[in-house]
């Protein structure tokens, strides 16, 4: 009977150290692991840009698409020209590109009371050609000054496609430094009503990406300055809980 007793005690004893376990959470799980909290965190800078990127177009139209080619390329060439002239340097020009569009082409019927008569109508190519610009300012009379020059050589048409930043370091380290502030914030609220307290960081992990150029299409360059540049940062923190 005897070893009745002390199992009965030991069992005792065992549900007691198992209802103090339960009553007074530790800041680790059954099986000994760190307990944790994972929270994300968010944070925005906004901040003027100071680049601007500008689409340039020539278009030319002619039945004959060899001619169309001709007649665009050598139009954006002198276009280029004039640009490099006004003071735009080999690096500002981001790239060129071209394309063909066809249009119409068939045959109608001209009908009188007895007879109809089939007429051919021939297609038309467009050829179009474009470059984009980059310059390193806003300044809205500048933007407005390549518009003029290039229009005067023969582009149909500029755009303003964006506005950036040549440098997102500083605006990204307070988007960071502010999304890790949210994390931690967030955590200890959660901390707070589950009745524990946030520790020291686990580990930390940023989703890519946080920088976006804002774009601004506007087929006519005027006078209007853009808006602020959003740099934002998403973090994901984990953090140790403790009592």
């Amino acid at each position: 009977m005897k070893w009745i007793k002390a199992f009965m005690m030991g069992l005792a004893l065992l549900l007691l150290a198992t209802a103090v376990v339960v009553a007074y959470p530790s800041p680790y799980d059954f099986y000994g692991n760190t307990t944790t909290v994972i929270v994300e965190g968010e944070g925005r800078v906004s901040v003027p840009p100071d680049i601007v990127t500008i689409a340039v177009g020539v278009y030319s139209s002619n039945a004959n698409a060899t001619a169309a080619a001709a007649q665009t390329q050598a139009r954006m060439d002198k276009v280029i020209y004039a640009l490099q002239a006004d003071g735009i340097s080999k690096a500002d020009f981001l790239g060129r590109s071209s394309g063909v569009s066809t249009s119409g082409g068939g045959f109608v019927q001209l009908c009188n009371n007895t007879t109809c008569v089939s007429k051919n109508f021939t297609s038309t190519n467009m050829v179009q050609d474009q470059i984009l610009i980059r310059l390193n300012t806003t300044d809205a009379s500048t933007v407005r000054r390549i518009h003029d020059v290039a229009i005067a050589a023969g582009a149909n048409e500029t755009t303003v496609t964006g506005y950036g930043l040549r440098d997102t370091k500083a605006a990204m380290d307070m988007a960071r430094q502010k999304a890790v502030d949210n994390a931690k914030s967030n955590a200890e609220m959660l901390a707070s009503a589950a009745g524990v307290r946030v520790g020291k960081v686990l580990n930390v992990y940023e989703y890519p990406g946080g920088y976006m150029d804002q774009g601004w299409m506007s087929p006519a360059i005027g006078p209007s300055m853009p808006g602020q540049i959003d740099v934002t940062s998403d973090v994901v923190v984990t953090y140790e809980i403790t009592q």
